[in-house]
């Protein structure tokens, strides 16, 4: 019996190890309840030793040496229960996910100045009258440069002139109406507005009687080129001037001189369209010979980075018609809780949280997990004549709308990328429509800060689609019924 209660003993001691160096306990009452079961225990066993005599406890040894050992297995097989994120509350005993998605998100509308349009290898031309942003036009300013001269154009008789225009597959608006497109020929010479840069409020004068007219169809999807034919008297003077050697026509500076340049504007239709910088005036002419054929020389773009896009827009009885020089940006509160965004003709929005320290108050708050924007634009406002930017970018700002750094992501490969949107449009309803953005990190640096947000986001297309593109959208404030933006927080409770 002695040599049974050592061994006893023993396994006790060897289990009272176990459980009091190698468990993880749930929480402290699970603790305190095993040393108190495991104390009683020790206190009687050492009184019935000390007694010598045997009691019931002795009688029936293995019990609480079964009971310990069930103990042992049931807590070391207990763990903290995996953290799912996609639910609103869940509960681990005093830790907790909470989900946030009614915090304030303010919207306005952002007044651009001007930006630059020269040197893009891209040219605009065209109008069209949007129901929300007004009507939009856009005209392309350019040089030609005449061919390299040779002496080969005696006994030559004129044929004809045309501008050749090579689309470049981009339009915005509709295209089912004709389209007018009017060439005039430039009185002043293209100069830079500064430094090297042209914008989209510059401009050059032009004579008013256009040198080449041509209505037609607008197929971006089917047609390679558009060609418009120009003045015949331009045309029969460069021929001559190619004959007899004219000085004018044999440097590029002293034809510059002479033709100082063309814009490319339309009077008709409702959409604008893109063409590739590398145009052709072509002129065709025939030999003098017994048997004439047709020949032809081109005359082509001069000084690429001159060319440049004036863009313009007449916003009268729209909501954002005051807009602009005086006015350099617009609350939500004034359109209908929206925002406008549409860089080309001169409006971002901007997205400001002026309540987020108030996730500092919520219950048992310890930190950020994880925070997702939701921008959403607004129900009907967009369609397949203005159908919606394929990404957006949001870009931190000051008081002033000046830009600041782009929100960005890490790529599987660990490269730092630019988040687009990951733009979903839901095509049976249009209430599931939105871009999505992970701003963890931006939430977590306004949370650190002393003062309330004061500055916001800047929500713009992609950098290289800023100036080139005209796709737009109306986004909505959390206020909006129709697009309420949403910022939803994931934090970190302990209670």
């Amino acid at each position: 019996m002695r040599m049974l209660k050592k061994n006893c003993i023993r396994i006790l001691r060897k289990y009272r190890a176990m459980l009091f160096k190698n468990i993880s306990y749930n929480n402290a009452a699970d603790c305190c309840t095993v040393q108190k079961n495991y104390f009683k225990y020790k206190c009687a066993t050492q009184q019935q030793q000390h007694e010598g005599t045997e009691s019931p406890a002795q009688k029936n040894i293995y019990k609480p040496v079964a009971v310990i050992l069930m103990s042992c297995s049931v807590f070391i097989s207990c763990k903290k229960a995996d953290i799912q994120f996609g639910s609103s509350f869940l509960d681990n005993t005093h830790t907790q996910i909470v989900q946030v998605d009614t915090l304030t998100v303010d919207a306005s509308t952002v007044s651009v100045d001007s930006f630059i349009t020269n040197d893009l290898a891209t040219g605009l031309t065209g109008s069209y009258n949007d129901p929300y942003f007004g009507v939009v036009t856009a005209k392309s300013f350019m040089e030609i440069g005449p061919p390299a001269y040779s002496d080969t154009f005696q006994n030559t008789v004129f044929d004809s002139l045309e501008l050749v225009l090579f689309l470049n597959k981009s339009y915005y608006g509709d295209t089912s109406k004709p389209v007018t497109v009017n060439i005039y020929r430039l009185s002043e010479n293209i100069k830079y507005a500064s430094s090297t840069s042209l914008y989209n409020n510059s401009s050059f004068s032009y004579y008013s009687n256009a040198i080449g007219e041509k209505t037609f169809m607008l197929r971006p999807n089917v047609d390679d080129s558009i060609s418009i034919p120009l003045s015949e008297d331009i045309g029969a003077a460069w021929m001559s001037m190619l004959a007899s050697g004219d000085t004018r026509i044999k440097t590029d500076a002293d034809f510059e001189n002479y033709f100082k340049g063309i814009c490319i504007a339309s009077s008709g239709g409702d959409a604008v369209f893109g063409f590739k910088d590398s145009i052709s005036v072509r002129l065709h002419f025939k030999q003098k010979e017994l048997y004439p054929a047709g020949k032809r020389v081109d005359f082509t773009l001069l000084n690429r980075p001159y060319q440049f896009n004036n863009i313009s827009i007449n916003r009268t009885g729209t909501a954002i018609n005051n807009i602009g020089t005086s006015v350099k940006e617009i609350s939500s509160t004034e359109t209908s809780n929206t925002g406008y965004i549409q860089y080309i003709t001169g409006t971002m929005a901007k997205l400001r949280f002026p309540y987020l320290k108030d996730v500092l108050q919520l219950p048992g708050y310890t930190g950020i997990i994880s925070a997702e924007l939701r921008v959403k634009p607004v129900k009907a406002s967009f369609n397949n004549l203005y159908p919606l930017p394929d990404a957006l970018r949001l870009v931190t700002t000051d008081s002033h709308n000046e830009f600041g750094v782009n929100i960005t992501s890490t790529d599987a490969t660990g490269v730092s990328v630019v988040q687009s949107g990951s733009l979903q449009i839901d095509e049976l309803y249009g209430i599931s429509t939105w871009y999505s953005y992970d701003i963890t990190a931006y939430i977590k640096d306004l949370l650190s800060i002393t003062q309330n947000n004061k500055y916001g986001l800047l929500v713009c297309p992609m950098s290289e689609e800023m100036s080139i593109f005209f796709n737009r959208a109306l986004i909505g404030s959390s206020k909006n019924s129709s697009g309420a933006a949403q910022l939803i927080i994931y934090y970190l409770s302990v209670q």
